[in-house]
């Protein structure tokens, strides 16, 4: 096999998998009469802030105790846009809240947005607040 370099362009599917195999057909080696297919292994770079497990997209969600307590609504980022999210009252670290087809596309599938709730509490309370919380 002989490595060369030569700038090809090429479109790949959206919801394309980590490491995937991709197959170029016709750019190949010319080891014969006819070119033979490039076989190109994608790398998918970690986004800063949403994941993917197959075709569902997870977020973590961080709202505070007392959103968590009482509910509450928040903007949350999709990967269309921003969408309002309503936080049940009582709503548990580790939750996930649905957002129906908000996930990856492939094909006729579409998969589903979910915010996983990471509750953040305060660190430092004033004088006023730790008689809430006791």
């Amino acid at each position: 096999m002989v490595a060369r370099s030569k700038p090809s362009r090429s479109r790949f599917h959206p919801g394309v998998k980590d490491n995937s195999r991709v197959r170029v057909r016709g750019k190949g080696d010319h080891s014969g009469y006819e070119p033979g297919d490039l076989f190109i292994v994608v790398t998918v770079n970690p986004h800063p802030y949403f994941r993917r497990d197959g075709l569902d997209i997870l977020l973590d969600l961080p709202i505070s105790l007392y959103e968590a307590l009482l509910g509450t609504r928040v903007e949350v980022p999709t990967l269309d846009g921003k969408v309002m999210l309503t936080v049940p009252p009582g709503t548990s670290s580790g939750s996930k809240l649905r957002i129906k087809g908000r996930g990856i596309k492939r094909g006729n599938e579409q998969g589903d947005q979910f915010c996983v709730i990471k509750i953040v509490v305060p660190k430092h309370l004033s004088d006023g607040r730790t008689g809430v919380y006791s």
